[in-house]
């Protein structure tokens, strides 16, 4: 894509983005079928109670992209999503008690991956509180 003009760029990463924020928010739904459901579970594992939040923030992602005149959207965008991604995971996973980080994973519940990655990281270096003062910080 190196080739291409930047509004062409800028049109095909609302499209991707808009279509995984469309196929998340079904298959939260359960209205995309089979698809839907393995990646219903994907996204419950992957970021736990974020399930519901991921396709938001890829819509208004998209919506901002898609409005160049309106909004300066440039690459520490993507890196602002990802780090609320993160946050909110790691808080929803140090609410937990410690000892029941690995078990919440696999109920869907906490932060999924991403909170336990952050979680242990926090709970190995700094500890619980630190953590979830960091994590509301970077959310």
């Amino acid at each position: 894509m190196a080739d291409l003009e930047s509004p062409v760029k800028r049109g095909v990463a609302v499209v991707v983005t808009s279509l995984v924020g469309l196929l998340s928010l079904l298959s939260v739904l359960g209205l995309a079928a089979d698809f839907g459901s393995i990646m219903d579970r994907v996204l419950r594992a992957v970021f736990g109670w974020n399930f519901v939040i991921f396709p938001i923030v890829l819509f208004v992602l998209a919506y901002i992209m898609a409005r160049p005149g309106k909004y300066s959207f440039v690459n520490v965008n993507w890196v602002g999503a990802i780090l609320l991604i993160v946050g909110l995971s790691g808080f929803f996973h140090l609410v937990h008690d410690p000892e029941s980080y690995k078990e919440i994973i696999q109920e869907g519940d906490g932060g999924g991956y991403i909170g336990f990655a952050f979680a242990w990281v926090n709970m190995a270096i700094w500890g619980r509180w630190f953590g979830l003062a960091l994590s509301i910080g970077l959310s």
